[in-house]
């Protein structure tokens, strides 16, 4: 679910096994200024209260929220990518093109298939065969 006046989204697991151990919401910010507005820096509080007003239906678990900022990861330092819904098709060629060492691999490089588990295995494929040869 996107909030509908900031730049992030939630989206929770169905536990289609029925198991009851595997329930989960993910939530992303899309950029400084939607970090910035839930306080990411002090913690999960202010995320876990805007996250409750946007989904009442869910039973949160404060004591088991866990918050990743990949913006001060200094591997990461950045989250995510992605290309425009309506981009030529050469945009996903050249997330798909190694520039020097490095080759990425992700599901927002799988052209059609980004967004899906599907995406992610066709693009770690596609990276392996470009580094092995």
């Amino acid at each position: 679910m996107q909030h509908p006046t900031a730049t992030w989204w939630a989206w929770n697991s169905l536990d289609p096994a029925g198991d009851g151990d595997s329930a989960a919401v993910s939530c992303f910010a899309g950029g400084p200024d939607a970090r910035a507005a839930l306080r990411v820096g002090d913690g999960v509080d202010e995320w876990l209260r805007a996250l409750a007003a946007l989904r009442p239906d869910l039973d949160l678990r404060a004591a088991d929220a866990v918050l990743t900022d990949w913006s001060r990861d200094p591997w990461t330092r950045g989250g995510y990518s992605y290309v425009v819904a309506g981009t030529p098709p050469e945009a996903w060629a050249a997330l798909q093109e190694p520039v020097g060492p490095l080759v990425l691999a992700g599901e927002y490089t799988a052209g059609p298939d980004s967004g899906t588990m599907e995406g992610a295995v066709i693009s770690g494929v596609r990276a392996a065969r470009t580094i092995s040869g």
